[in-house]
């Protein structure tokens, strides 16, 4: 009876071994096919990359070229238009008859407010100026809406006495 108990162990013994020798021979046949995958699709990363790699660098290359053509086409526009804007005093006065020193830099929203006869200490009139230099000769929206309130005569002069002011707002505290 002793002998079969012993076969019967033994044979227990053997079959979960053959099991876990198969569990473990399925996980590592899994394993070596994971690792091989993985081996190929870097090979396969590789090729393209040394595929298409000389036609990134070019495309990269003529990208800068058209970036810094860009570039510089705007600085030069860029200048030109401040080249433009430092000019245009010269050229009213050349078309207009306004000297120079009638005119009042501005930058934003229009580039200069001429006051015609200043100089002489006779002012006559008051001109908006809006230097363009570049291919557009279009106001932008803002621009025409100032264009459009003078224009309209929707225009007011203000005086304001500072001290005056001052002593409102310490008499309201």
């Amino acid at each position: 009876m002793l002998e079969w108990v012993v076969v019967f162990l033994l044979f227990l013994i053997f079959l979960v071994w053959a099991y876990y020798r198969g569990r473990i021979s399925e996980i590592a046949m899994r394993r070596a096919t994971d690792l091989f995958n993985e081996w190929k699709e870097r090979e396969l990363e590789k090729q393209v990359e040394m595929r298409l790699k000389p036609e990134l660098e070019k495309w990269k290359e003529i990208e800068e070229e058209n970036i810094r053509r860009d570039a510089i086409s705007r600085s030069i526009s860029t200048i030109l238009g401040k080249v433009g804007e430092s000019l245009a005093p010269l050229l009213i006065w050349q078309e207009y008859g306004v000297n120079p020193k009638d005119m009042r830099f501005l930058g934003t929203p229009v580039d200069y407010i001429v006051f015609k006869g200043l100089s002489n200490e006779n002012p006559e009139e008051i001109w908006f100026v809006e230097v363009k230099s570049g291919k557009s000769t279009e106001l932008t929206t803002r621009e025409r809406r100032i264009r459009d309130l003078v224009e309209s005569k929707k225009v007011r002069w203000i005086t304001l006495h500072l001290q005056s002011e001052l002593e409102k707002l310490r008499a309201g505290l």
